[in-house]
């Protein structure tokens, strides 16, 4: 049975096929790979991760922290590398520990050991650390507009019996419109590419603007990677990520009413074999994708949490199947709504509604539960969170989201009913 954490981490995708998790942190590899620069305010595509690739952005400054890829104590590039000599080559200067990268081109940071003075940190003996920076100019980066959590989701996500999670969920990369419902918020990640390389750069010095082209602008909050972008109704307008006071292009943003939208399609989530939560897809009427749409979930046969994903800045057309309160009593409750099999094999049935603005869509969806191989205590409930009619006699579970007197259940609907405000 998987833990209410690896199934909330599942939904978020932090199990894909990356080599990173996809959380938008990056960091810069020396030449031999043993030696990273980094920090907290250095971001990237991480789902896009490739060593060796990334570009810095010209006019950015940034203070990272040198550090052994085996994980030993973090120093500045200041007073705190005593054992070291520092050399700078290319557009770039070294002030009080800091990096600053005044103009594109290629730039090599070389630190040289003094064997006398001391020994090397443990598992290394590099004599020399070098690392090989490029940098772009600003007015050579492609910025975009990606709904960060579609990408993880199709990264490490399946659909039911292991097919693909749909890849057209995520607009392409070269789009240049995204399109969110009126009155509606959607958080969407900043990617930045030079050519087909992917552009690191500093969270702490950017800002994002937005200039109208039609009606309100939207209104914008960047958080590190990700920037959560609430559009008024008939507002359009165009985006840039300013760095160093130098603007970079992000795309447009467009507020669909509702009455456009036309379609709207719910895709069940599997991880391991287990359903981790839904996506519910929404189009209008040129096809195209549209996000933020605050939509109303339901449980028509099962039974489960229908929490928001744990992660903060995932859009309510995602929601989870396991209850996302970290301080539910897990020596009391199950993190979700069924109880799988004290011995072999059974199978549920869960069918899943979602609905907004007149549209609404339907899937059902089965799976398999095996006895976990080191038993689990079977007297505990399922969440108290559960929604929804309950599974049917024979499966090895639960007839009911939870027994209990008719508090019990007011209790049930009134915590279900905060959440859904809370959404």
């Amino acid at each position: 049975m998987p833990s209410r954490r690896a199934l909330s981490i599942a939904l978020l995708s932090l199990l894909s096929a990356c080599s990173e998790p996809c959380d938008g942190s990056s960091y810069f590899l020396s030449s031999s790979t043993r030696w990273r620069l980094s920090s907290d305010e250095l971001v990237a595509d991480v789902c896009e991760h490739v060593e060796g690739r990334e570009h810095m952005v010209a006019g950015a400054r940034w203070c990272p922290t040198l550090s052994t890829t085996d994980g030993s104590p973090e120093v500045a590039l200041d007073a705190d590398l005593e054992c070291y000599d520092i050399s700078l080559g290319g557009p770039a200067t070294l002030t009080d520990g800091c990096l600053e990268f005044t103009a594109a081109g290629a730039v090599q940071l070389k630190l040289t050991r003094d064997p006398v003075a001391c020994e090397p940190p443990k598992n290394t003996k590099d004599e020399e650390v070098t690392f090989n920076l490029r940098v772009a100019a600003p007015a050579d980066i492609r910025g975009e507009l990606s709904p960060h959590v579609d990408r993880q989701a199709i990264a490490g996500l399946t659909a039911q019996e292991g097919r693909a999670f749909p890849p057209d969920i995520t607009p392409l990369r070269d789009a240049t419109t995204t399109k969110i419902v009126a009155g509606g918020a959607s958080t969407l990640a900043i990617n930045l590419w030079s050519g087909e390389d992917p552009v690191a750069w500093p969270s702490g010095q950017a800002t994002v603007q937005a200039t109208a082209i039609r009606g309100e602008p939207p209104l914008l909050a960047l958080d590190g990677l990700a920037v959560t972008v609430t559009a008024p109704a008939g507002s359009e307008a165009e985006l840039e990520l300013v760095i160093a006071d130098r603007p970079i292009p992000l795309g447009r943003i467009v507020a669909v009413d509702p009455s456009e939208l036309r379609e709207l399609d719910v895709v069940i989530a599997f991880w391991n074999a287990d359903p981790a939560g839904a996506r519910a897809v929404i189009r209008d009427g040129d096809g195209d994708l549209v996000y933020g749409a605050p939509v109303a979930w339901g449980v028509e046969d099962g039974a489960f949490p229908l929490s928001p994903p744990i992660s903060e800045g995932v859009d309510a057309d995602y929601v989870q199947f396991v209850d996302d309160d970290m301080n539910l009593n897990l020596e009391e409750y199950l993190p979700i709504c069924y109880k799988p099999p004290l011995f072999g094999t059974s199978e549920y049935t869960g069918r899943i509604t979602a609905s907004f603005a007149g549209l609404s869509d339907t899937a059902e969806f089965t799976w398999k539960s095996s006895a976990p191989e080191n038993g689990y205590d079977h007297t505990l409930d399922p969440a108290p969170s559960c929604e929804g009619p309950g599974f049917g006699e024979g499966c090895g579970c639960t007839t009911s989201p939870r027994s209990g007197d008719a508090l019990g259940l007011a209790a049930l609907l009134l915590l279900a009913a905060r959440r859904r405000r809370r959404r």
